[in-house]
């Protein structure tokens, strides 16, 4: 006779299958908790950092969430910052058997609330954060949202090469594979 499965007993069948996570947008990872400290450490003050916890991220609409993504991003403001999401990004996909993702990162939308940040610094930090779950089993690479806005403007884009010298830039540097 065959076993019949549960539904506690599918479930823990599926956490325990490797996975594969496409399409995850960086910033759109970041813990409640760690959004409501950064907004509170850096005297970001908005309603979603400030009202009840459950309701940090509940959103009717998705201008909601647009608006609540501006105010996460807003509270991202140090090197450090992103390699503490990427870090809390690692344990989580590790905790959910993840052994492969697809990370988006999007440093145009860095620059345009915070236009002095060391773009550079911010994806090399990021980069040795997600490498932390290699030994594990994690790889993660990087999809570059390189839409030209805050201080990168389309001019500036294109002086700099465009997208295949830009590409070659972070092939080069190690932050992306080719």
């Amino acid at each position: 006779m065959a076993k019949q499965w549960v539904m506690p007993e599918i479930s823990a069948a599926i956490r325990g299958l490797p996975k594969v996570q496409l399409h995850c947008h960086l910033e759109g990872t970041v813990r409640a908790a760690t959004f409501r400290e950064l907004a509170a450490r850096y005297g970001v003050e908005r309603a979603r950092a400030a009202g009840p916890p459950e309701a940090t991220y509940a959103f009717a609409t998705f201008r909601e969430f647009l608006l609540t993504f501006a105010e996460v991003c807003k509270t991202l403001r140090a090197p450090e910052d992103y390699a503490r999401i990427a870090r809390d990004y690692v344990a989580e996909a590790l905790a959910q058997n993840v052994r492969y993702a697809e990370v988006f990162i999007s440093p145009s939308v860095w620059t345009f609330f915070h236009e002095d940040l060391d773009v550079h610094e911010t994806v090399a930090a990021m980069r040795a954060a997600l490498d932390e779950g290699k030994p594990q089993g994690l790889e993660v690479a990087f999809i570059c949202d390189l839409t030209p806005s805050g201080k990168f403007v389309a001019s500036d884009y294109q002086a700099a090469g465009g997208s295949r010298v830009l590409a070659q830039r972070l092939i080069d540097a190690g932050f992306a594979d080719g």
